[in-house]
């Protein structure tokens, strides 16, 4: 690659680093009267002479805290946090330009922290300026089950049945594990989210416009999980037990353990999930206007797939100095999920009689690991929050997967006429995953934060699959690779800035240099891509009152294929359909704009938005008309349209009833060229989220939780209406220390997926039922050490 490339980052990154400047700001740090530091204290800024609330922030995980952007003028601060006695500044004069170090020394108010309990009820969904944050820990309907399971009950999130992510109607979605990009594809990801239990979840931001500051990856935007870490001095924990019954078991227990000491911090937890799955799954396909002498061919199949996983965490920050520290995380899983299918299939004469069918017997095992490790140093420069940061990045991935798969034959009299098939399939998959980024934040012309980085992603694939074919007492050795390297290069710069008491800026451009390259042995074929492109984001906010404001954020997205998608090695499903990727496949570039609205504090919030994708990848169905085989490769199309509204409501309604309501509405639009004729696909949709949180007494909560997504357009398949309702009941025990909760999860049995499409004169009708999605769980959690119940 180009030197002259890596160099115009570090010229820009250099620059804008040396051209900050100071202005008016109010930093410092809250202790104990040890000395160690207090994090999460609310720190509120009061302008004199009548104490208006002017700011307000949270010390972070050293206790710092700081105030930008203050007007001349006289102040006091307040520090406050639960256990300890409200302090309370003395008189601070600020004048242009100055930086004035406060530091508050908070005094405990109990001898017995593990005493202080408090009671009350706790938001579920809250908005932000650029994002939705959904608090899970704060939910209780979800307890026992995994991420998958909570993302579905997120608003604007869809789940398909295999794990794919829709947001806000979108495909494209780039999930993060605190802060950290998953670049894996949506199994591997799925079979992530699938063993990370919900115990574990601290909350999940939903962004759908995001700035230049994150990797420009995810057209329909950004899903952020965030576990769950220690938050007090000394020693802490929690501890969860699960068990859930619907067809089969679901068990789930788990430990997290936090140690907080002057200048360092641990944090260490272990997952454990044992279940059964049981999945029903239906192909119907109709061939009109066929030369072929049949007129359908109908499958069904039956699923049982046990899953265990194992989940380690570890984390550990060390401060150096009050502005220095060096954290190290980790998190391991490791998976082991067998599967156990028979199916059956007709094939239909136009008479209406069967021509044959044929049993298929379907079994075998994978396993998977995922090893993550991040070390990171963190460093401020001053006390006006200019920082600078860095952080490198490896992740191993290993997936193995042995799979039998077996076709008998039989006639329309159902006598079995031979001519079985076999496919024996071992298929590992190895991916080593390198990163590093430096970060820098600070300010120029006194008003203007400027943020800046730079980021190097490096991906290395290798997939050997051995492959057996026996038909007819033939075997053929099917065996491929496929080897798949890339190497992203990024950098970008955001400004943000306030004018005047209501108005506040950001804008920011991001450009990320893509380099590919892809193998495939059996074919012989290889492909190399290169190409650069520039991510501008911007938005704007104008607080209107203190209660109102508006906001209009912009931001351009990319969805690269992935090497799932451009191998073009197919694999088979049946004798009548396989599937595989396309390497010619490029990548869909989205344009995005949102409009939004917060209105009593952020109680209610409505938001339009549009985007524009151009040449989106949808997957194609190809259908040979003579021997009805069919054949599903990614293609891209056009354009994709989606415009929609959403309205949010998150509102405590009485004090024993507090509310969380969403509902989108939006119109798809797909345009495009199949190879074999065109699209035009135009569908309006629109899906909802309810969240009824009741305080039945001091120690006794319940929750009744609901989905449903109408009809909607996924790719050129139309999605059917879905949807399911959850009940919980929760009572605190053990002098509020500890939690039962019991949990009915999809109370009618409605979490079914089925889709139809009508695409090269086949008309195609799939479902699929989670048979064992309707459960009644039973869980208990408690905490221990120096912990606190706290709001």
């Amino acid at each position: 690659m180009n030197k002259h490339f890596y160099l115009s980052f570090i010229f820009l990154f250099i620059s804008l680093s040396t051209a900050l400047k100071a202005q008016s700001i109010i930093s410092g740090y809250t202790k104990d009267g040890t000395g160690s530091k207090v994090e999460l204290v609310n720190v509120i800024l009061l302008q004199l002479p009548d104490s208006t609330e002017t700011a307000v922030t949270i010390s972070d995980s050293l206790g710092w805290y700081q105030f930008k952007n203050i007007k001349q003028g006289e102040y006091v601060i307040a520090a406050l946090q639960l256990g300890y006695a409200k302090s309370i500044s003395k008189s601070i004069a600020v004048k242009d330009s100055a930086e004035v170090v406060l530091d508050f020394t908070m005094v405990s108010e109990y001898k017995d922290v593990a005493a202080i309990t408090v009671t009350g009820q706790r938001q579920v969904i809250r908005q932000e300026a650029d994002k939705m944050v959904v608090s899970v820990e704060n939910m209780l309907a979800t307890s026992g089950l995994s991420a998958i399971d909570v993302l579905r009950r997120s608003p604007g999130v869809s789940i398909d049945k295999d794990g794919g992510i829709t947001l806000k109607g979108k495909t494209g979605v780039l999930v993060m594990l605190d802060d950290r990009p998953l670049y894996m594809t949506a199994e591997q990801a799925g079979n992530l989210l699938k063993a990370i239990p919900s115990d574990q979840i601290k909350e999940i931001e939903i962004i759908t416009t995001p700035s230049a500051k994150y990797d420009a990856a995810g057209n329909a935007g950004i899903i952020n999980i965030r576990l769950k870490k220690g938050a007090y001095e000394g020693f802490n924990g929690t501890a969860n037990i699960s068990y859930g019954q619907g067809v089969y078991y679901k068990f789930t227990t788990g430990v997290n353990v936090t140690y907080k000491k002057k200048k360092i911090s641990l944090n260490a937890g272990y997952q454990y999930s044992n279940k059964i799955e049981i999945e029903e799954n239906y192909i119907d396909r109709t061939y009109l206007n066929t030369s072929s002498e049949f007129s359908k061919l109908n499958s069904h199949t039956y699923y049982r797939a046990p899953r265990e996983n194992h989940i380690i965490t570890f984390g550990t920050v060390y401060s150096f100095t009050d502005r220095t520290n060096v954290s190290l995380d980790f998190i391991g899983s490791y998976g082991e999920y067998g599967w156990d299918g028979n199916g059956n299939s007709s094939l239909y004469k136009k008479n209406g009689n069967i021509n044959n069918s044929y049993i298929t017997t379907d079994f075998g095992a994978y396993l998977e690991s995922n090893y993550n490790t991040n070390i990171g140093i963190q460093h401020k420069l001053d006390t006006n929050g200019t920082t600078i940061s860095a952080s490198a990045n490896y992740n191993r991935y290993t997936g193995i997967s042995n799979k039998k798969f077996e076709i008998q034959n039989y006639d329309s009299l159902n006598e079995n006429y031979g001519n079985a098939f076999l496919y024996i399939f071992r298929d590992p998959s190895y991916t080593n995953q390198y990163s590093a980024k430096v970060d820098f934040t600070g300010k120029i012309l006194k008003k203007i934060k400027v943020e800046s980085g730079v980021k190097m992603l490096a991906n290395d694939k290798f997939n050997p699959a051995n492959i057996l074919i026996t038909q007819s007492g033939v075997t053929t050795d099917a065996s491929n690779s496929f080897a798949y390297k890339d190497g992203i290069y990024m950098g970008y710069v955001t400004l943000n800035s306030t004018f005047g008491k209501k108005w506040k800026a950001q804008t920011g451009l991001r450009m990320e240099h893509t380099e590919i390259n892809g193998v495939q042995k059996q074919l012989d074929t290889s492909f190399t891509r290169h190409y650069t492109n520039l991510f501008p984001s911007g938005n704007i906010t104008l607080n209107a009152t203190d209660k109102t404001s508006y906001t209009i954020l912009y931001s351009r997205r990319i969805q690269r294929p992935s090497p799932f998608e451009l191998n073009p090695v197919l694999a088979i499903t049946d004798p009548y359909t396989s599937w595989g990727g396309n390497p010619y496949v490029q990548p869909e570039y989205t344009d995005v704009l949102e409009f939004s609205q917060s209105l009593f504090s952020g109680s209610v919030v409505t938001t339009l938005n549009y985007s524009n994708t151009k040449q989106p990848i949808a997957w194609v169905l190809v259908t040979d008309t003579t021997t009805l085989k069919t054949v599903t490769q990614p293609r891209n199309l056009q354009q994709r349209e989606n415009m929609g509204v959403s309205v949010a409501v998150n509102m405590t309604v009485t004090k024993w009833w507090t509310t969380s309501l969403y509902a989108y509405a939006y119109n798809n639009h797909l345009v495009g060229n199949l190879g074999y004729g065109t699209v035009d696909q135009n569908q309006v949709a629109w899906n909802a989220n309810a969240t009824q949180t009741f305080m039945l007494s001091k120690k006794m909560t319940a929750e009744v939780s609901g989905n449903y997504s109408s009809s909607t357009l996924y790719g050129l398949r139309t999605i059917q209406p879905r949807g399911q309702l959850n009940c919980a009941v929760q009572r605190k025990i053990m002098a509020g220390k500890a939690t039962i909760k019991l949990t009915v999860n999809d109370v009618f049995r409605t979490n079914r997926w089925y889709s139809s499409s009508n695409v090269n004169n086949v008309y195609t009708k799939t479902g699929g039922w989670w048979l064992d999605s309707r459960t009644v769980m039973i869980s208990f959690s408690c905490k221990f050490g120096n912990v606190v119940n706290r709001l």
